[in-house]
């Protein structure tokens, strides 16, 4: 019999927040882990992280283990206090839209919708 090598390919439902400058800004869905986050995709290079949603931190794992560069961390913080797409029924700054989604998309680890945004700058 003859030995056949099958590349398993990890499948994830994201709910996508947005996107600046190249980079994608998502929740994953049932997120596993008990460490509430947000993944970010560098659309250039395809490097992934995660974020920590309570504190400025990177939540690092041996797959998702990129960091944002200076300039991306200004350009973060700016997009999650920007307005949330106006052509959209919800109203709020991204910040707002991204813990809406992870309440949405994890419902054993809810976090407080009046939660305030950590400094990013500071990762």
């Amino acid at each position: 019999m003859k030995k056949v090598n099958i590349n398993v390919v990890e499948l994830r439902e994201i709910a996508k927040v947005g996107s600046f400058n190249n980079i994608e800004i998502n929740i994953w869905t049932n997120e596993q882990g008990a460490i509430p986050s947000f993944h970010f995709k560098d659309l250039n290079n395809n490097n992934e992280g995660c974020i920590q949603l309570l504190q400025a931190d990177y939540f690092a794992n041996d797959k998702y283990n990129a960091v944002l560069n200076p300039s991306q961390k200004i350009e973060l913080m700016n997009f999650l206090k920007s307005d949330f797409d106006k052509s959209s029924r919800f109203t709020g700054i991204n910040w707002d839209f991204l813990i809406l989604m992870w309440n949405m998309n994890n419902p054993t680890r809810q976090m407080d919708e009046d939660l305030k945004m950590p400094d990013y700058l500071k990762l």
